[in-house]
C-alpha cells in the first residue's frame, strides 16, 4: 500500500558562531522529530518519535521547555542529531514528507549541514512539502491562513495529544487530512499523485511562486546553502533568479509552474542552469522586470 508521511519538529533558537568569519547566525536547533504514515483514507499505519540531543542550546528557559513539553533530563540523554536524522531517513524510506508551514525544511537542512548524517552522505534532507494551504482551502479558511490549533477548532476536532509537541501536531494534522478525506472520496488523491521533485500545487501561479522563492537554494556542487541575487519575472508561470555560491560562483535558478488537469500548479524543483539558452532566457527576463516598474 502507498503511504505518505506527516512529519514536524520542534526546536529552540541559539546564537551560533560561524568558523572564520566573527559573525553569528541564529540556529534552529532541533530538539525532538515526530513524523506520522498514513494512507489514502486518513488512517495512521505508524509512528515515528524521538529527542535530539542539542549540541549548541545551553540553555533552555522553564517556559520553552514547559512550551515543548520536554525535559531537560530526557533531551540530556538523547541521541545525537546525525543519529536521529538517519532513523527518520529510514522510516520516511522515499515517502512524500508533508509539514505544517514552510520552515521546517530549512531547519532540517540548516542543522543537517552542521551536524550531518550518521552512516549517509550530506545533503540528504527529502523534500518536505507545506500541506498547510492544502488544508485550510479544502476547510474554506481564507488568508492568513491561521495555525494548526485555529483549524483543528475550526474543524469541529479538539486535540486529544500535548500542544507543540512533534508526534502530536503531526497526529492532528492527519486527523484533519481523515477528516477532509470522510467528507469527500478521494480528497487526498492530490497528495499522492503528485509527481516527484514537484511542489503541492496552488490554484493561482503567483502564489505557487511566491512559495517557492522562499525556499532555499543549494549549491548543487557543495550543498551549502546559496545567496539569492536576484529573483526576474519571465511570466505569470516562470521566474529566474541568479543565486551566489561562495566557493563555486553564481548559479542561473528558475522556477516554472504550469497547470496540471487537476486545476493546479505545482512548481518544478529548483535547478542549476549555465547553458547560452538559459542565459538568454535570463537577459529576457530581466529586461521584462525592469520594464514592469
Amino acid at each position: 500500500m502507498e503511504y505518505c508521511v506527516v512529519a514536524d519538529f520542534e526546536w529552540a533558537v541559539t546564537p551560533h558562531a560561524c568558523p572564520g568569519t566573527g559573525r553569528f547566525l541564529y540556529l534552529n536547533e532541533i530538539l525532538s522529530f515526530g513524523a506520522v504514515r498514513f494512507d489514502r483514507t486518513g488512517h495512521i499505519a505508524d509512528r515515528f518519535y524521538s529527542l535530539v540531543r542539542p549540541d549548541y542550546v545551553e540553555y533552555l528557559h522553564p517556559v520553552v521547555l514547559e512550551s515543548l513539553k520536554l525535559n531537560r533530563s530526557e533531551l540530556a540523554e538523547a541521541l545525537p542529531f546525525s543519529e536521529v536524522f538517519s532513523e527518520f531517513l529510514s522510516y520516511v524510506d522515499g515517502s512524500s514528507v508533508f509539514t505544517w508551514g514552510g520552515s521546517d525544511e530549512s531547519a532540517v537542512k540548516q542543522n543537517e549541514r552542521l551536524k550531518g548524517s550518521a552512516g549517509s552522505e550530506p545533503g540528504r534532507v527529502p523534500p518536505m512539502f507545506d500541506i498547510q494551504p492544502f488544508i485550510c482551502r479544502s476547510l474554506g479558511v481564507s488568508k492568513p491562513y491561521p495555525g494548526l490549533g485555529t483549524v483543528l477548532r475550526s474543524a469541529g476536532l479538539e486535540s486529544p495529544g500535548l500542544r507543540h509537541n512533534a508526534l502530536s501536531d503531526a497526529e492532528d494534522t492527519v486527523r484533519i487530512l481523515r477528516l477532509l478525506a470522510d467528507r469527500k472520496k478521494d480528497a487526498l488523491s492530490f497528495l499522492f499523485s503528485r509527481e516527484p521533485g514537484l511542489r503541492p500545487g496552488f490554484q493561482e501561479p503567483s502564489s505557487c511562486i511566491r512559495s517557492a522563492k522562499r525556499d532555499p537554494v543549494d549549491c548543487p556542487v557543495c550543498r551549502k546553502e546559496l545567496r539569492v541575487v536576484s529573483w526576474n519575472v519571465l511570466r505569470e508561470t516562470d521566474s529566474m533568479g541568479v543565486c551566489l555560491c561562495r566557493e563555486h560562483g553564481k548559479f542561473l535558478y528558475r522556477i516554472t509552474a504550469e497547470k496540471r488537469n487537476d486545476g493546479y500548479f505545482p512548481v518544478t524543483a529548483l535547478r542549476p542552469y549555465s547553458d547560452p539558452e538559459f542565459r538568454n532566457l535570463y537577459d529576457r527576463s530581466r529586461y521584462r522586470s525592469v520594464n514592469r516598474r
